[in-house]
């Protein structure tokens, strides 16, 4: 059957079959499939002056019949068709494609759902898919007067533009796009076509009572756009599901904010690849709820957010963020990732950067974070925060990466436990960097092959009762304003050094509190420092040795200080130790000192070996030079 409306005006037009619609104005409805299956092809220039629908089932998913309908319209050969009101997909299966260069015009557009059976808490079918190919064009506009039909004598009816759409109890304007209001909505924008909204998207709404746990998909591919001059949100249903899929230079482009998976047990997937890219002018939040996974992969594409970025946060949530290919991540404020308690993140960037204001990664009690980098450049201008919280853990493995942060914070929390390990990587500092801060933290420092750690302030380590470190530098470089390893009750440190430069220029502290311990091994390694205090506090014990390497101090230096504390000061192979003011060493009643040089040299203005009731010192020398400039110190 054949519609061939040509210049005359139509009233509503309600489809059940397959038929071909032409040039023509209609002063109602064009309803395609209220009560069976129908397919449309629309080849001309038609205006409709209330609802474009396709599979609707009048709106009502009790009305369909058993089983639902699948209805299509598809408008081709450049044809050009306008509407105040768009609906594919609500209680039946709806696709509406747009082909061939053609455009649709109008006021408010609906993609799977519009008034659902609000009261009776009927589960329906709904699957609106909209696919926009080959050049062509859908212009979601505030009004008429913004499209070629401004000049109709047909005009759209704005009192529907309010009516029938509840979200929230509340309505949706012109301008606005409702993605997967009751079911599954599907968007396809493919081979250099556009999508322009001129107000919001609404993504994955639902109705009161009934949420929509429905996947909707978003499809942008082959130089293709979607431009979004409002915000991008969730609506009542929150946890919807939402996966958004770009390739091959396409673009998202959101004027205002992004806030997609607000809610519980949301889960959201964004996938872009081959030099395409999102931008938000605003604010990025995705996937917040409890419970919610975020799932962000960028291949040789860029993420843009001009707000802050809040991805993956919620008790229990999981994100996965894979960045590679010389993809680019920049959030001008602060990014946020996995934030509340048990959450985990796994973040991998590969041959990219990413680029914030602040960066939190992790936060919260419980917190699981893993994060790799291989060519990586990561700068956060003002905090780096990974797995603050009590009993978080964070894993940090960088390959030939940059780090440029302000100031850090990681593993912090009462059990908290970090692994960072540098591979041919430099980590910058402007501000101050705090690792492992809590009772009983468990840290693990590990650079490798001419990698470096440089911190303009201070530089603290596992400070807390029993606190923990092991660090392990080879051909590496750790330099601070100042240095503190192991500070608490108990606390314990462990500091290996193979081709190592290990500089702090005011204070280096190790192991300082009651029965703290440091074993500090350095071999072909230089360590310069303004003054030094290691092995302090009651019991605590110290074993310092130096192969073929020098500890140079511009002040002060104080080993094993406190009562019975134990100390064990060994230079080998041309090692030197070269105080420029006081050193003292195994201070306190009971206080020990086993000092033995061989091939090698102590220096210091003034030197004291055993100071205290009962103190013991053992010093053996084999082609050694001691030299104190002042006075020379012994039990």
């Amino acid at each position: 059957m054949c519609f061939f409306l040509g210049s005359r005006l139509a009233y509503a037009e309600n489809i059940d079959s397959n038929t071909v619609i032409s040039d023509g104005n209609i002063s109602g409805s064009l309803n395609i499939g209220i009560k069976n299956n129908a397919n449309v092809d629309i080849n001309g220039t038609v205006n409709i002056k209330d609802y474009f629908s396709v599979a609707t089932c009048n709106g009502q998913s009790s009305t369909c019949p058993e089983g639902g309908l699948i209805a299509s319209a598809n408008i081709d050969k450049s044809a050009s068709v306008g509407a105040s009101v768009t609906i594919v997909g609500d209680s039946s299966k709806g696709e509406l494609n747009i082909d061939g260069g053609s455009t649709l015009y109008t006021q408010q557009l609906w993609v799977s759902g519009n008034d659902n059976d609000k009261t009776s808490n009927v589960s329906d079918d709904s699957n609106g898919s909209l696919k926009i190919n080959n050049g062509s064009n859908v212009f979601v506009v505030s009004s008429q007067d913004d499209t070629p039909f401004k000049t109709n004598p047909v005009k759209w009816n704005q009192n529907i533009i309010s009516q029938g759409n509840n979200i929230t109890d509340g309505t949706v304007s012109s301008g606005d796009l409702v993605l997967g209001k009751t079911g599954n909505g599907i968007i396809d924008i493919d081979n250099n076509s556009k999508l322009d909204v001129k107000n919001d998207v609404v993504v994955s709404t639902g109705v009161d009572g009934i949420p929509n746990e429905k996947p909707s998909e978003i499809n942008i591919k082959n130089e293709s756009n979607f431009s979004v001059h409002g915000d991008m949100k969730g609506g009542i249903s929150a946890a919807g599901k939402l996966n958004l899929n770009m390739d091959n230079s396409s673009n998202l482009h959101v004027d205002k904010n992004i806030a997609v998976g607000i809610g519980r047990e949301s889960n959201i997937t964004v996938s872009a690849s081959r030099e395409s890219s999102i931008f938000s002018d605003g604010n990025f939040t995705v996937a917040t709820g409890n419970n919610s996974n975020a799932n962000l992969k960028l291949d040789a594409s860029n993420l843009s957010v001009n707000g802050v970025s809040t991805i993956g946060s919620g008790d229990g949530s999981i994100t996965k963020f894979d960045i590679k290919n010389g993809s680019v991540v920049t959030s001008s404020s602060d990014m946020t990732l996995a934030k509340g308690k048990g959450t985990q993140a796994n973040i991998n960037i590969s041959s990219s950067e990413l680029n914030t204001g602040s960066l939190s990664v992790g936060e919260g009690d419980n917190a699981d974070v893993k994060m790799t980098g291989s060519g990586a450049s990561v700068s956060s201008k003002k905090t780096f925060t990974v797995a603050k919280g009590n009993n978080a853990s964070a894993t940090l493995n960088y390959t030939g990466s940059k780090i440029d942060i302000g100031s850090g914070y990681i593993g912090e929390g009462e059990s908290a436990k970090t692994q960072l390990e540098l591979n041919n990587s430099a980590l910058t500092a402007s501000g101050k960097v705090f690792i492992g801060q809590g009772n009983t933290t468990q840290t693990n420092l590990t650079l490798n092959d001419k990698s470096s750690v440089n911190v303009s302030g201070e530089m603290s380590v596992a400070q807390g009762s029993s606190a923990s470190v092991d660090v392990t530098a080879t051909n590496a470089v750790l330099s601070a304003d100042s240095l503190s390893l192991g500070g608490g009750e108990a606390a314990k440190v462990t500091m290996t050094g193979s081709g190592a430069t290990v500089s702090s220029k005011n204070t280096f502290t190790v192991a300082k509190g009651n029965n703290a311990s440091a074993t500090l091994d350095y071999t072909d390694s230089k360590i310069d420092i303004g003054s030094g205090y290691i092995g302090e506090g009651e019991a605590a014990k110290t074993q310092l040795e130096l192969n073929n390497s020098a500890l140079t101090a511009s002040g002060k230096v104080f080993i094993g200080q406190g009562n019975t504390t134990q100390t064990n000061l060994t230079l080998n192979d041309k090692s030197s130790v070269n105080v420029s003011d006081e050193m003292s060493v195994a201070q306190g009643s009971s206080a020990s000192v086993d000092v033995t040089i061989t091939n090698a040299v102590l220096s210091a203005d003034s030197l004291s070996l055993g100071g205290g009731e009962a103190a013991k010192v053992t010093m053996t020398g084999n082609r050694a030079t001691i030299s104190s400039g002042n006075t020379f110190t012994v039990a």
